[in-house]
């Protein structure tokens, strides 16, 4: 795969393109054919292999987009470079010459999110890496750091996402990385 030094390829994944969803339900139903005898099982490594091969070329054509390329990857760095800082999706779209609605329908096409959504998001997961991370940090320096300027909203977006309080966030991470450990 190409070059992944901005995470697009992370952030490809996490927005759940719909057109990828398409594809893994697509090979997904056709590996339960398989399994249920409507197929031939012998051809179920086949099948995983296709559906690897669509997937890369999908994501390379992906990447490969001018309009991905020229709008979307020069405002991804913006945001993973200034998350900190007060940005808007005025500010953004002014960084590639096009009007907030426009980058907003690009990035529902190409990210399945806007743009606004996906810099809390972008936010919100560096914000879960400090309370990890550095856990004698306050949520309010947390806040700060990330760019979130209202602590309350960061507590309730961070409880919403995985219904535990910030306090008990890390704990909760190691606990679900535990019993997640344990099932394999």
């Amino acid at each position: 795969i190409t070059n992944d030094s901005h995470g697009l390829f992370n952030t490809y994944r996490l927005n759940s393109n719909i057109y990828l969803i398409n594809i893994i339900n697509v090979a997904f139903k056709k590996m339960y054919d398989m399994l249920t005898n409507k197929y031939d099982i012998s051809k179920l490594g086949e099948c995983i292999c296709q559906f690897t091969l669509i997937y890369l070329r999908d994501y390379q054509e992906f990447l490969a987009h001018p309009l991905y390329q020229n709008y979307i990857v020069p405002v991804i760095k913006e945001i993973e470079t200034n998350y900190p800082k007060d940005i808007t999706v005025q500010s953004l779209a002014n960084k590639v010459y096009v009007t907030p609605q426009y980058l907003n329908r690009l990035f529902k096409r190409f990210l399945g999110c806007g743009t606004y959504q996906y810099l809390t998001n972008y936010r919100l997961s560096k914000a879960k890496e400090l309370l990890v991370n550095r856990t004698h940090l306050a949520i309010s320096q947390i806040s700060f750091l990330v760019g979130i300027m209202i602590q309350a909203i960061l507590s309730q977006c961070l409880k919403e996402q995985w219904d535990a309080p910030h306090s008990s966030f890390a704990n909760y991470i190691v606990d679900k990385s535990f019993a997640y450990a344990k099932t394999l």
